[in-house]
């Protein structure tokens, strides 16, 4: 089962038929983390090994721990508390071996997925009327289905398709975003790789950009594609979660857990 599997349900879903995750952390912003066991509080920093065994860590102010400690109380579908000692009262089945979904298959099984609230978007960028904008299920500006106009500043286009290029993306088209100074950048990716490398060439183009051009680029709306045009994930980059990839403060799967739009 392929990690961006794993971490797209994981935020979509908290319940599905055989999950690969153990335990749920709670965050106050309202988003949630799947991890194979409970976390582990080493000073001010608690650290989680994520379902692809990947090691990090968020600070413990982040956490609701009441909430936490209630979800998994519940034993929430088959989800269960991995303990220290004592043997476990549901075992997973063993996983049948089968080959790697596609992101395309993953977003094709959407429509039956239960989709959260949408989450606020960062405290720096304020509140949009989006007045007769199309929405995607949770409640997010809907990229997809936006009309494809062409980005008002040449200079900008010009400087993102320089940069992107430059670093191997190819398939990219830029268009006018729901802000004038947020352009919605479609890229296509087929991969998890390429989903997590996208995600961070995009948050160095906007450090960068926002830097010489603060007036210019507030954030980058992104959508990622298949080559079959299915849906991959979309974001919406702000020059503060930007930084958190660029000096990675976060890694680019967590990121994905915490910020994809659905």
């Amino acid at each position: 089962m392929s990690l961006f599997r794993r971490f797209a349900i994981a935020v979509v879903l908290l319940v599905v038929t055989t999950p690969t995750w153990a335990y749920i952390v709670c965050l106050k912003d309202g988003s949630q983390i799947a991890t194979k066991e409970k976390y582990r509080i080493v000073g001010e920093k608690a650290y989680l090994i994520l379902p692809s065994g990947t090691e990090t860590s968020l600070s413990v102010s982040e956490i609701d721990f009441e909430k936490t400690e209630e979800l998994n109380q519940l034993n929430l579908g088959t989800a269960r508390v991995i303990e220290a000692t004592g043997p476990t009262t549901t075992p997973e089945a063993p996983e049948p071996e089968a080959q790697e979904d596609t992101l395309g298959d993953l977003v094709g099984r959407r429509s039956r997925l239960s989709l959260p609230p949408a989450r606020k978007r960062e405290e720096e960028t304020a509140a949009a009327d989006y007045g007769e904008l199309p929405l995607t299920q949770a409640g997010f500006v809907d990229l997809m289905a936006l009309s494809r106009n062409p980005y008002t500043d040449s200079e900008i286009t010009i400087e993102l398709l320089q940069y992107l290029k430059g670093q191997g993306v190819e398939e990219i088209k830029i268009y006018q975003g729901t802000a004038a100074d947020s352009p919605l950048i479609e890229i296509v990716a087929n991969s998890e790789a390429s989903v997590f490398k996208v995600l961070k060439d995009c948050a160095n183009a906007l450090v960068q950009l926002h830097g010489r051009f603060p007036e210019k680029v507030g954030a980058l709306e992104l959508l990622m594609v298949t080559g079959a045009q299915v849906r991959a994930g979309q974001f919406v980059l702000t020059p503060t979660m930007a930084n958190l990839l660029v000096t990675e403060a976060i890694d680019a799967p967590t990121f994905f857990c915490r910020h994809v739009q659905f």
